[in-house]
């Protein structure tokens, strides 16, 4: 028999094999389930015999006077229970009380058995209840004595006994006919079992021979098989190896295997870069918890720092900075906050510095936009520098001089307006999550400044409010006593004002008295003038000085100077002689006054004068 010839007959027993065994396998699911059928209905069976047993036994205890049984729940509900499963199994449902599942009958016998049970227990359990209710009612009333209830009692007994015997008659016969039933299966299941046994046997010769008859190819293929063996051992090896790496974190280890021909190899090498990836994001996960976390605690600090009652801005500054430097692990620190005092001057002032012994930033003033502390202030944006020149800073300590090798610098924002700039210095780089802090602290101590600045501002401004009522209050008292004086004053004026008016009428009756604006335009006269030019006073009202005045028609030039000087505020004294309309006249000695405002400003002016022509004619003819 060639080889050909060899397998197909191996692949006909093998085919052979699987439908017998298939064949087998049903007759064995077919009688185990009917043996768990007939289980479920024999347990029900008995449960149905227990459960009643013992509720009649409980019932007839009760009847005798055993008052701490609960007929409903020790006897009705059992017998319902069981009531419900004998429903369930004749349904062939599934049960709720011993979670059993109940096939259909195929028995038309045990159906009808299943079904009397049930309805034999539906009678005792409504006799029973008829008997419990009679009873409650009869030890109600306290007539047990009487003949009804001898009658029914006797009813009761028989119709019980009678019920009973049925119950246990219909059990007893469900018994026997469910034993009838198991041993037809069990015969069933043993001509099976020989059958299958025969079968087989005959198969195991039949492989036998086959296997002898392949021993010596298997022989060859032995010693392939070995080295084949062989090679997978070191394959294993190396996988396992590989996966103890992966499994300790190692993922730098590689996997000598070629993946190309080995899917297993593969997908360990696919695993591995997925854990590598993962473990990745989790330390970069877990790294930025850790600088959040610092960062909280930070700000917290800051915060804490910041609610402290201190002297002054210096005092602040101080603590703030020294505390800064210490948390972020830096060598030095100042802090710049911007002076206002002068509008005209605002300078940067280093209010707070931590470890500066030798340093850039000696002196304490700072314009604006001077240097790097000036340009992060006027730009408000953060600067962070590396490599400095190394006369920039310097950090002294205990091992010496050095020059750091990283600055930040950082303003001070709050509400959009900058109050000052974070200066750190630092021997190690300045991390992201550390510049991160830096800026918002520097929101917390913007906005501490500027209450702080709100604060002194209010404590000046209540100082300065103290000090100008004080000031008010001795104002008030010396224009007090000013208006005192002024009174007295105002007094004496009115008194010098009558004295003056008197004087004036005397004047404005015995003189002339003339007032001209600046253009030289009559604006007064008196009637002394109006007798002396013959003219009633309201057509005097409006004419012009010039009208008057020969000088004026004789020497303009003459005339301008003359008014010009009154204009100046010189007082002029002159004679004139009025050629008035009707050909005659007048000698006057005039007095022009300037009249001056609040602002020594000329308004006007008075002239003054005196009608000589009369004493002048009696000089004349006493000459004569």
């Amino acid at each position: 028999m060639n080889k050909l010839s060899t397998n197909n007959i191996i692949l006909l027993m093998i085919v052979t094999c699987f439908l017998i065994t298939i064949g087998v396998n049903w007759t064995f699911n077919y009688c185990s389930k009917k043996n768990q059928e007939l289980s479920s209905y024999i347990l029900l069976n008995s449960e149905a015999k227990f459960s009643v047993s013992q509720s009649l036994y409980l019932f007839q205890s009760w009847l005798l006077g055993n008052d701490k049984l609960n007929v409903t729940d020790q006897v009705m509900e059992p017998l319902l229970l069981v009531q419900r499963e004998l429903k369930a199994a004749y349904e062939g449902s599934e049960a709720r009380y011993y979670n059993n599942i109940y096939y259909t009958v195929n028995d038309d016998e045990l159906k009808e058995k299943i079904k009397i049970s049930y309805s034999n227990l539906n009678s005792l359990i409504e006799l029973l209840q008829v008997k419990y209710n009679y009873q409650i009612v009869s030890l109600k009333r306290h007539n047990k004595s009487s003949n009804r209830s001898e009658e029914l009692e006797r009813k009761f007994v028989e119709n019980f006994d009678k019920i009973y015997k049925e119950i246990f008659n219909t059990y007893e016969d469900t018994d026997l006919l469910l034993t009838i039933i198991a041993s037809n299966n069990k015969t069933k299941v043993n001509l099976y079992k020989t059958i299958t046994i025969s079968i087989i046997s005959l198969l195991l010769l039949s492989l036998v021979f086959i296997l002898f008859r392949t021993q010596r190819a298997r022989e060859k293929i032995s010693i392939k098989y070995n080295a084949f063996e062989d090679s997978e051992a070191i394959r294993i090896n190396k996988l396992t190896e590989f996966i103890k790496h992966i499994k300790n974190g190692e993922f730098s280890a590689s996997l000598d295997i070629d993946i190309t021909s080995d899917g297993f190899a593969k997908s360990i090498l696919e695993l591995k870069e997925k854990l590598e990836e993962a473990s990745v994001e989790e330390k970069k996960q877990h790294e930025d918890n850790e600088r959040r976390n610092w960062i909280t605690q930070g700000l917290a600090w800051a915060s804490g720092v910041l609610r402290d009652n201190y002297k002054g801005i210096d005092d602040l500054s101080y603590n703030v900075i020294s505390g800064l430097v210490k948390y972020l692990g830096s060598n030095q620190g100042g802090l710049f906050i911007i002076n206002e005092d002068d509008e005209n001057n605002k300078f940067l002032e280093l209010t707070g510095a931590y470890a500066y012994e030798t340093r850039k930033y000696f002196k304490k003033q700072i314009l604006v936009g001077e240097g790097l502390v000036g340009m992060c202030f006027q730009e408000t944006k953060s600067v962070y520098l590396t490599n400095l020149p190394h006369d920039y800073i310097k950090i002294t300590s205990g091992l010496g001089e050095g020059t750091p090798s990283n600055i930040v610098l950082v303003p001070l924002i709050f509400d959009d307006k900058c109050y000052g700039v974070i200066e750190i210095a630092s021997f190690s780089p300045i991390e992201k999550h550390q510049l991160e802090f830096l800026e918002n602290v520097g929101q917390s101590i913007a906005s501490t400044i500027a209450s702080t600045r709100i604060n002194q501002r209010t404590a000046i401004l209540l100082e300065q409010s103290r000090q100008q009522a004080e000031i008010l209050k001795a104002q008030e008292e010396e224009m007090r006593q000013n208006m005192e004086e002024m009174q007295a004053t105002q007094e004496e004026a009115y008194r010098r004002e009558a004295e003056l008016k008197s004087m004036l009428v005397a004047v404005n009756f015995s003189n002339i008295v003339v007032e001209y604006d600046l253009d030289g335009t009559i604006i007064s006269a008196n009637e002394a003038f109006a007798e002396a030019v013959n003219k009633p006073v309201n057509i005097i009202l409006g004419e012009n000085h010039k009208n008057f005045s020969p000088v004026f028609l004789k020497n303009r030039d003459e005339y301008l100077r003359f008014w010009n000087k009154l204009l100046n505020g010189e007082q002029q004294k002159k004679e004139t002689v009025l050629v008035l309309d009707n050909g005659k006249e007048i000698k006057l000695l005039e007095a022009f006054s300037p009249i001056f405002d609040q602002n020594n400003q000329v308004v006007k002016i008075v002239n003054f004068a005196i009608n000589v022509t009369e004493q002048i004619e009696k000089i004349k003819n006493v000459i004569n």
